[in-house]
């Protein structure tokens, strides 16, 4: 009975063994050196190429660690082998080496290792890569849907990272990207849903197409002070909360829908320089209060801000821009009070649809009637709206399509606000003294100020009443008054301070 049991014993040592083995290889050897297919851990001394990290990928299935740390990886140049690679350079890991190796979920690279060939490790089960510090260059899609990997360094001597290299891995909660490199690639943590701690070098002046988007636990990023260019879709559905631009002096360009659908984001500050904002670039971006935005735009582009209900309106449309794109600020339900700049010239189609809660609407800066698109104040109601305009451009405004459905207000320098045919206003200050006149009763009198605040009600049942203004800060008024003869009218009126 012995024996059996002793062989027994034998044959598990012997199986054991047999499933880690160390192999000094010569390059374009290994397959003779591993006979048996189902061994779990190799570690590899001597030299490689990329015929034997094709032997590796297509016939060691159960392989789980690959220690190359001592091993050289020599140039190839013969019959294709891994995914259409026919020649492979000295110390570089050869495009697709490794791809698709399932179990394998330990990897140490060889110490002289320069470069890491396109989708070199992607797809594989590595938990943790140490990437050597010799290495100066990381080819596309080297890690891509390496799902188990939670952390990454990328060392200073890589000067040129390509696209997608990260994208999927949707373990990775932290990356360091030292590299001295101008721009994160194309797609490079796209998808990476765990990662919440990430720092790219100070010298990236670029961040690609994508190279965010999708990272939903990403609630802050740093940033670079270098920046020049967010390319479109950069962020796109990713977790930030904030984005302070303020530092980027230098960024010339936000690409469309950079920050779109990012259901956490709160405030946003861009440099005052910045001179173009893409296509959507806050599209739904339903949380966005806090908005801080330049000075220098010429235009609002389609869809800037569609969707954002809960955007504050003084940094939306600042003086100097033209002409407001599509739909590009649809459903803003929540603004009362919106001023239009002087330089205003068009408005596209839908730009102002579903503003519910709009009841003035201001375009006393503005000479001529803006040009618009189709159905502008679609869901508007425009009758209960007070636009306030110059009594020179009164006319104009009444005549044109789209605009006359507002109820139409407008004060005069030189002569009385017209109201009805038979009904005059007049508001003027004297000092901080707002006198207020009308050739019928006035029963009631409403004074705000630019901000919708009420700050004074009188019932005069007079033609004159005056009120004291010496104690508020604003310098913009609206006067709303009702009338003896039934009619409501506004009036808003400036003050310049003695």
């Amino acid at each position: 009975m012995k024996l059996p049991l002793l062989i027994f014993a034998f044959s598990l040592i012997g199986t054991c063994a047999a499933s880690a083995i160390t192999v000094e290889n010569t390059a374009g050897s290994l397959s003779e050196k591993i006979s048996d297919k189902t061994i779990t851990s190799l570690t590899v001394t001597g030299t490689l190429n990329a015929a034997d990290f094709d032997f590796i990928s297509s016939s060691l299935p159960e392989l789980t660690t690959l220690d190359m740390a001592a091993a050289q990886i020599e140039p190839y140049a013969g019959a294709t082998v891994l995914t259409s690679v026919s020649t492979s350079e000295a110390n570089r890991l050869p495009h697709n080496a490794l791809m698709g190796m399932s179990k394998l979920a330990a990897v140490k690279l060889p110490a002289s290792l320069t470069a890491i060939g396109d989708a070199s490790l992607a797809s594989t089960a590595i938990t943790s890569i140490s990437i050597p510090a010799t290495v100066t260059a990381i080819g596309d899609g080297a890690f891509s849907g390496c799902d188990a990997l939670t952390s990454v360094t990328v060392p200073e001597a890589v000067t040129d990272m390509g696209s997608h290299t990260f994208m999927g891995c949707t373990s990775l909660a932290k990356a360091t990207v030292n590299a001295d490199i101008d721009s994160i690639g194309a797609s490079t943590f796209a998808r990476c849903t765990a990662l919440t701690d990430v720092s790219v070098n100070t010298t990236v002046r670029a961040i690609g197409k994508r190279a965010f988007a999708g990272c939903t636990s990403l609630a802050a990023f740093s940033f670079p002070r270098a920046l020049t260019l967010i390319a479109p879709e950069a962020f796109e559905a990713s977790g930030l909360e904030t984005v302070d631009l303020s530092l980027s002096a230098s960024l010339d360009s936000i690409g469309p829908w950079s920050f779109a659908r990012c259901p956490n984001l709160t405030s946003v500050t861009l440099p005052a320089e910045l001179q173009r904002i893409g296509e959507g670039a806050f599209f739904d971006d339903n949380r966005l209060e806090d908005y801080t935005g330049p000075e220098t735009l010429l235009s609002i582009a389609p869809y800037t801000f569609k969707g954002d209900n809960a955007i504050n309106t003084a940094a939306l449309l600042p003086e100097g821009v033209e002409s407001v794109g599509e739909y590009a600020f649809t459903g803003l339900n929540h603004i009362s009070t919106f001023a239009l700049p002087s330089s205003l010239a068009y408005i596209g189609n839908n730009a102002f649809e579903g503003w519910t809660s709009l009841s003035t609407l201001d375009a006393m800066g503005l000479d001529d009637v803006p040009e618009l698109g189709e159905n502008v104040w679609l869901g508007v109601n425009q009758p209960g709206t007070t636009l306030n305009v110059k009594g020179e451009t009164a006319d104009m405004f009444k005549a044109a399509p789209q605009w006359k459905e507002f109820n139409i207000m407008f004060v005069s320098a030189t002569t009385p606000n017209t109201i009805e045919d038979k009904t005059s206003v007049d508001a003027r200050f004297s000092g901080y003294d707002l006198i207020i006149k009308s050739n019928v009763n006035i029963l009631s009198a409403s004074l705000y100020d630019s901000t919708g605040i009420r700050h004074a009600y009188v019932e005069p049942d007079d033609t004159e009443l005056t009120i004291d203004t010496s104690d508020l800060a604003s310098r913009i008024f609206i006067v709303k008054l009702a009338l003896e003869d039934g009619s409501q009218p506004s009036v808003k009126v400036a003050r310049r301070n003695p």
